[in-house]
């Protein structure tokens, strides 16, 4: 099981005006002090990659609609776009010249107890583990 990310803030990302870097600088710190003082690391400075988000890319391009594969890869990138809820999560993930749109059942997150999405923001440096597949595209 992975360890509980409570929810550090409400603030959703639109909020910081790009005029106030000071504002998004203040509200960051703080969301970092307090995953701390909760004995969660924000850093974690081992993650482990296992191929770039190119290599991805090359790889998994001919996944069909729907299809899932059964490696796990991990992969790390920048958020750029963040959108959905607890139960649907979307990022978009870029990195070594390529963008990766990353999908992930935040009901899954619930069930072991890692909300992950309440913590991380755009520009936020991530690895993600998982299964590639290709979603199904909406009409």
């Amino acid at each position: 099981p992975y360890p509980a990310f409570p929810r550090v803030h409400d603030v959703k990302d639109k909020v910081f005006d790009e005029t106030c870097p000071n504002k998004y600088w203040r509200v960051r710190s703080n969301a970092i002090l307090t995953l701390k003082k909760q004995g969660l690391r924000p850093y974690p400075h081992k993650f482990h990659q296992t191929m770039s988000l190119s290599e991805f890319s090359d790889r998994y391009t001919h996944l069909s609609e729907g299809e899932q594969h059964v490696d796990v890869v991990s992969v790390a990138g920048r958020i750029q776009k963040k959108k959905g809820d607890n139960v649907n999560v979307c990022y978009d993930l870029t990195g070594d010249d390529s963008t990766l749109a990353v999908v992930a059942d935040g009901r899954e997150w619930e069930r072991q107890n890692n909300n992950v999405y309440g913590t991380v923001c755009t520009g936020d440096i991530v690895g993600i583990t998982g299964s590639p597949g290709m979603t199904k595209m909406e009409s």
